[in-house]
């Protein structure tokens, strides 16, 4: 398969490699997914430097946030073949600047119809540091998000402020 590596961590260079195997699943909750669209996130090219313990020899495929369609799937995942997910892969694990990519079960979710593949793969860093600013820090009860009457109550007490959230 086509996938974009990044062979050295010094240096933000690219190159296009056509010689990449197929991911193939190594983990029970492992789904194989056609990418359609994947999206840099910030400073993503030198997560390696910073991190080098978290990123260990992965495959060096940038692109953790992505859109695309299900291939193969555990039984009992949720997910089938032909399934439009989008998902945020770990940085520890090869990115989705690749034909295809496998993301873990917990990872993904089923596209929204309302946007397209570019934005939806736009969108998981977004999203998930939106989550963590609202319920994680900022104090809202997840539940709530599912029409739990005790999390709705105990939202309507809470005032939160997104201060500066037009930021990329």
């Amino acid at each position: 398969m086509k996938a974009i590596l990044q062979p050295d961590k010094h240096s933000h260079k690219l190159i296009l490699s056509s010689e990449q195997p197929v991911p193939m699943p190594t983990h029970p909750q492992d789904v194989l997914v056609k990418v359609h669209a994947t999206c840099p996130c910030k400073g993503e090219l030198d997560w390696a430097l910073w991190a080098p313990e978290f990123i260990g020899d992965k495959v060096p495929i940038p692109g953790q946030d992505l859109a695309g369609t299900v291939v193969s799937a555990p039984d009992n995942s949720g997910f089938q073949p032909g399934d439009e997910v989008y998902a945020r892969v770990e940085a520890n694990r090869p990115g989705a600047g690749a034909e295809y990519v496998l993301a873990r079960v917990s990872e993904l979710a089923i596209r929204p119809k309302n946007l397209t593949r570019a934005e939806t793969a736009a969108s998981p860093i977004s999203a998930l540091t939106a989550y963590q600013g609202l319920f994680t820090r900022g104090g809202l009860d997840p539940k709530a998000l599912s029409g739990d009457e005790a999390g709705l109550e105990r939202d309507g007490r809470i005032r939160d402020l997104i201060n500066g959230a037009a930021g990329g």
